[in-house]
């Protein structure tokens, strides 16, 4: 008797020891995710951690967060008539706690209401985490347009400005068949197992490749003045003076998003304003 009961499963330890691993892994992800690099980065150099790759842990927190939330449920239910009767005692004795439930409840929601209007230090935290993860980006890890990795050959030859014909054959010189014009960027580099990187090094060897177009999403509202001109290979005093001239005061260290909402202007329209310059200045050549 004694033997059947040992091998019977106790599901209320189950759902209490399973909802603590969730919460662990719902928080290692969780860390691992606020200092990762950002996506287009992440993708385009293929960055992993511990063999995971982005994607690999943003599905590792939300499948072990739907889990955590499944098991609660179960939890609730293994434990609702010690739970209900606690609460009918309390009820019963007249609560104790009102003070301690009192503050606990203003506090989560002023810390909810501050997190929302973006003030510190609770923006800081989120500030801190998008300059960790811009810290992975480089000349080297950032692809010439975000999610480049997912365009086919023409739509990429198309954004770096080279013929497709000559992409085919510097690419077949370094040794990369199957670069047909619809096959997608990142296919072809896992194929001959590179990064879409280092694909797109091999492209670029011996070639002069004119700099993309500036696009949406390549993350420019989280950068200061100083970074984008290092993108644009500008000189941060000449950045400074298009902006004057287009009547907006900036200093190197200015934040793009918060130039951009103080002039009723979106970041990529800052980042326009030096971009058309350049392109200016390079015509009159």
């Amino acid at each position: 008797m004694n033997k059947k009961n040992s091998n019977k499963v106790n599901w209320r330890a189950f759902t209490s020891i399973f909802i603590l691993l969730s919460f662990l892994m719902i928080g290692i992800s969780g860390i691992i995710l606020y200092f990762a690099p950002p996506g287009r980065v992440a993708f385009w150099s293929n960055w992993t951690l511990i063999t995971v790759t982005k994607e690999g842990w943003q599905a590792v927190h939300t499948i072990f967060a739907f889990i955590f939330v499944v098991t609660a449920v179960f939890h609730l239910k293994f434990n609702w008539k010690p739970l209900t009767a606690y609460i009918k005692r309390k009820i019963q004795e007249g609560s104790k706690d009102r003070k301690e439930l009192a503050l606990s409840g203003i506090l989560s929601a002023s810390i909810l209401i501050l997190t929302l209007a973006e003030t510190p230090p609770f923006s800081t935290v989120m500030t801190w985490g998008e300059a960790l993860s811009n810290s992975w980006a480089n000349e080297q890890t950032e692809p010439p347009v975000p999610h480049a990795e997912l365009m086919t050959l023409t739509e990429f030859a198309q954004t770096v400005q080279i013929p497709l014909a000559e992409i085919q054959e510097r690419l077949q010189s370094e040794g990369i068949d199957g670069a047909d014009s619809l096959v997608v960027i990142k296919d072809l580099a896992n194929r001959h197992n590179l990064t879409p990187n280092q694909l797109y090094e091999k492209i670029k060897t011996g070639q002069a490749v004119k700099p993309p177009q500036i696009t949406k999403g390549s993350g420019y509202g989280r950068k200061s003045i100083t970074e984008v001109c290092s993108e644009l290979k500008i000189p941060v005093e000449d950045c400074l003076i298009r902006l004057q001239n287009q009547g907006i005061e900036a200093t190197a260290d200015s934040n793009i998003r918060e130039l951009a909402l103080k002039h009723n202007k979106s970041p990529i329209d800052i980042v326009s304003i030096l971009h058309a310059e350049n392109e200016k200045m390079g015509t009159s050549k």
